[in-house]
Parts: C-alpha cells; sequence; structure tokens
C-alpha cells in the first residue's frame, strides 16, 4: 500500500513505512468478494425468490446452495491451513514464543532413533523467546524442485523480517518450506518446514577398536569406513561409528572398552564441528588391564631371563604379544644379544646366579601417550648369588666321601677292581691325572673323595647380595591389543 505522507509503495503486510515510518492507512479501494456470510444471507433470501417454481427446481436449488457453501468453506479451510505465509508465521511465532510442541509440528521430519520430540525438545531447551514487533513474511523465491531434498521436494524460501523489542534495526531470518512427495490437503500443497539448519548427517565417532559407543543411550554401529571416502584414514587403533542423523546440541556419549576406562561426556555438535568427527579415544587403561600389563611384562621379562642363561639365540624361540614389525623386531633383538652377552661374561663365567625376587610396578601413568603407546617401568628386586670356584686338585690326605669306593689296576673304571675302600677311609693320593688320582696301590676316582682340611681350614660358602635393577616396556595399541613395540633396557 502506498504511504499517505512520502507516497513510497509498501508490502501490504507492512503496519510502518519502510521509508519515512508513518502508520500506514489502507487507502486502497476495497474489492468486492463473495464471503461466507454473504453467501449465507444470499440464501435466506432464496426462498422468497423461488415462489411459484417447480419443486424439483428448488431442491435442485438447494442442493447447489449446499455444495457452494461446503465448497466455501472447504476453501475457506484449505488456503489459510496451506498459504505458505500462513505457515512460516505460525512457525515463526511458535519459535517466537518458545511454544516447542507447536513449533514441532510445522517440522518435515522422517523419524528415526536420533530424530524425535523428545530429542527435539531436550535441543530446544536453552533457547530463549523473542519478543518481536513489525513481522513481515516475504517471498524470497518461487516454488522450485530442489534435488537436494530428499523426494525432490518442491521448495519455497521466505524471509521473515521482525524488529526485536529494544533494538533498533530490523533482523531477518530465512524459512524454508519443503512439500515432500507432493503432499496436498484437498486441491493445496501441504508445506512443512524444513529445519536442515537444525540437524546434521552421517556424523562420525572415532573410538578404540573394540568399543561399544553409545549416543544419547543408542549404541551406535561399527562402520566400514571406504578408501574412496573423502574422511578415509587408514588406522590400526580405531573403528568409526556413524549417529546417520541428529539434532544439533548436546548429546550424551558412552565408550565402553573391556581394557580402557569407561569414558563418559556430554558432547556439543553444532556448525563448528558439524562436518568434521569426533575422536573419543580417551584410552585410560582400568585398573585390572595395567595390573595384566605388569603381569606380562614379569612374564615376558622371566622368559628372555631363562632364555640368555641358557644362551638361546633370539631367533631361537618365541614371544608371545610382540609386534611384527621388522625394524621394532631388530631393536628388541639388539636389547636381548646385548642382555644375553652380559649375562655370559659377567655371572655364568664368573659362576654366578640370578633370583628374581620381587617385581613392582612403578609405571607413573595408567592413560596411554602420544601414538597409543603405554610405558610399563618395572622395579626388579633380585639375589645375586656368587659360587665360590672348588679349588684345584693337588696330591694329599683324602678322605672317602662314598659308601665304598673301588680302587682299580689302571685309571678307568672297566679295569679291575684290587680293593673296596670303606667310607671316610683316609688315604694318600701321590699323583692326579684328569679325574684319577693314584694310590699306594692302584688309582680311585676323584669324585668320590675330599680333600682332608684342618680345623682351621673351611669350604669357601656362597655369598649372596640383594639388589635391583628398572626395566621399561613400551606396548603399542594395534588391532585392538596392546602388543609390545620396545624395550628400553633389561637392567642389567
Amino acid at each position: 500500500m502506498f504511504c499517505q505522507k512520502c507516497g513510497k509503495n509498501n508490502e501490504g503486510t507492512m503496519n510502518f513505512c519502510m521509508s519515512c515510518g508513518e502508520r500506514l492507512v489502507d487507502n486502497q479501494p476495497a474489492v468486492q468478494s463473495l464471503s461466507f456470510d454473504s453467501v449465507i444471507k444470499r440464501a435466506k433470501e432464496l426462498p422468497s425468490k423461488a415462489k411459484g417454481l417447480p419443486k424439483w427446481v428448488k431442491r435442485i436449488s438447494v442442493v447447489a446452495l449446499v455444495l457452494i457453501v461446503v465448497g466455501v468453506v472447504l476453501n475457506a479451510i484449505g488456503t489459510t491451513i496451506t498459504d505458505p505465509k500462513n505457515i512460516v508465521k505460525g512457525y515463526f511465532e511458535a519459535k517466537a514464543n518458545g511454544d516447542w510442541d507447536k513449533m514441532y509440528s510445522y517440522l518435515s521430519l522422517d523419524e528415526s532413533e536420533f530424530i524425535t520430540k523428545e530429542k527435539f525438545l531436550q535441543m530446544m531447551e536453552s533457547e530463549e523467546k523473542t519478543d518481536f514487533v513489525n513481522l513481515e513474511i516475504i517471498e524470497t523465491n518461487s516454488a522450485y524442485n530442489d534435488p537436494s531434498f530428499s523426494n525432490s521436494g518442491w521448495v519455497k524460501i521466505y524471509t521473515v523480517r521482525y524488529m526485536k523489542k529494544g533494538e533498533a534495526g530490523a533482523r531477518e531470518e530465512f524459512v524454508t518450506l519443503v512439500n515432500k512427495s507432493q503432499k496436498k490437503i484437498l486441491f493445496y500443497d501441504d508445506y512443512d518446514i524444513n529445519i536442515d539448519n537444525l540437524t546434521t548427517s552421517n556424523f562420525r565417532i572415532l573410538a578404540s577398536k573394540d568399543s561399544a559407543v553409545y549416543l544419547d543411550d543408542i549404541k551406535l554401529t561399527r562402520t566400514e569406513v571406504s578408501p574412496d571416502d573423502d574422511y578415509y584414514e587408514p588406522d590400526n587403533d580405531s573403528d568409526t561409528f556413524i549417529a546417520p542423523k541428529l539434532f544439533l546440541g548436546q548429546h550424551d556419549l558412552k565408550v565402553e572398552h573391556s581394557v580402557f576406562k569407561t569414558h563418559e561426556e556430554k558432547i556439543q555438535i553444532d556448525w563448528e564441528n558439524i562436518n568434521n568427527s569426533y575422536d573419543a579415544n580417551n584410552r585410560i587403561l582400568t585398573d585390572e588391564a595395567k595390573i595384566g600389563m605388569a603381569k606380562r611384562t614379569e612374564e615376558i621379562y622371566k622368559q628372555l631371563m631363562d632364555k640368555a642363561f641358557e644362551e638361546i639365540p633370539f631367533d631361537g624361540f618365541k614371544l608371545s604379544g610382540v609386534t611384527d614389525n621388522e625394524e621394532k623386531l631388530d631393536e628388541i633383538k639388539e636389547i636381548y644379544d646385548y642382555f644375553s652377552y652380559t649375562i655370559k661374561e659377567d655371572y655364568k663365567d664368573q659362576n654366578k646366579s640370578i633370583t628374581l625376587d620381587k617385581f613392582k610396578d612403578i609405571s607413573s601413568e595408567n592413560e596411554l601417550m602420544k601414538r597409543s603407546s603405554y610405558l610399563c617401568e618395572m622395579e626388579i628386586e633380585y639375589t645375586e648369588t656368587v659360587t665360590p670356584k672348588p679349588p684345584e686338585r693337588k696330591a694329599g690326605i683324602y678322605i672317602v666321601n662314598a659308601t665304598e669306593l673301588h680302587v682299580r689296576a689302571e685309571p678307568d673304571k672297566k679295569s679291575e677292581s684290587i680293593e673296596k675302600l670303606p667310607s671316610d677311609s683316609i688315604i694318600e693320593i701321590f699323583e692326579i691325572q684328569g679325574e684319577w688320582g693314584r694310590v699306594e696301590n692302584g688309582w680311585i676316582a676323584m669324585e668320590f673323595v675330599i680333600p682332608e682340611q684342618s680345623e682351621n681350614e673351611k669350604p669357601a660358602q656362597p655369598q649372596s647380595v640383594k639388589k635391583s635393577c628398572t626395566v621399561e616396556f613400551l606396548y603399542s595399541y594395534e588391532y585392538g591389543a596392546l602388543i609390545l613395540r620396545d624395550i628400553d633396557s633389561l637392567g642389567f
């Protein structure tokens, strides 16, 4: 309508001139229309005008009149209900007034586990009401077919312009209407409000392999990500879980795992991370898993110690739960070879032995470090025992240390037995050849005699010392398990 003051032509829904601000007065010529009241008025006049007409004409006239009345009523209802501007206006007013139930009734939604009225109301809990004036609803474009909407729905876009009380400038919002599958009420297109701006599709959550992931108490299904996917990244320690469609806002996330502590948090999904994935790899070992890793480290260490004392090369036995990476295996082999060499040179060749007494886990953290690795640090208490070498055998006085001892003609077990000496017999040995000693009348086996000692002479006793060392085993989380990747040292 035209402004009385400045003459600017304004939209018909405007209350104030957009140019000068003058209140607008409807000064347009009235257009005669057929209203429901006028139809009823004319219907009451018909009997007086129908006098003298045949009965069948009168009946047809009544039926026609009823049909006209019904048509007018249905037309009024259909026009009001399906008018896009009325739909936009009702939706905006419900939103501004905080009437979330009514707002939900306007929405175009395919309900699912995550898209429900209850979850919509939860999303809108934090929204505030809007006090507004001077509401305008302007059609931005005509209906067109948009393939981005499912079923190629017809789309209308409207601009909602209003002023918030207490603010000087006007605000604008865009509202998109969609008519999926060409829905109709009577003969009129029926539109719903599209809310793609309030939802996200295929939101990805990354979690440790073999995890159970719950979003809003709904268990997600693990998804295989194709190498052709834009988001594909080779990952040996994580799985991808996808929520097909979600409302934006706050969601409850829970990740359960047999090795790691259950992780629970509230995550915010909004326009900043709508196209991204959420990394839920918060890997903190449970107390039971930490104890298990310490026990496993102890078992591997004992196995390495036994093989080193037996002088078995690294390639001669198999460790369970060790990486198959050749480079890392070579590093572990190098550590073992040095350990084995140390055991031989400093212990076996020096008549030393080691008894492992106690293992104590002194790892400082339960949480896996960068590269998904866990450092298990163990303090080992052990006993180092030095056994003195027996004194060199030489001619002298010996005591028989057997039930009886054969004296043979030659230094050979197959030689003729000349005499049998009883236990504790004292004999003099004049010469020693290898394992045989020559006595007055033949030869005896030296393994069955011990040298006679004076009271001041006592055999040297083994000496034991308590010691400790620290070892570090580095485990890597791959393919859903913690495997040995590196050994810092074996403590010797």
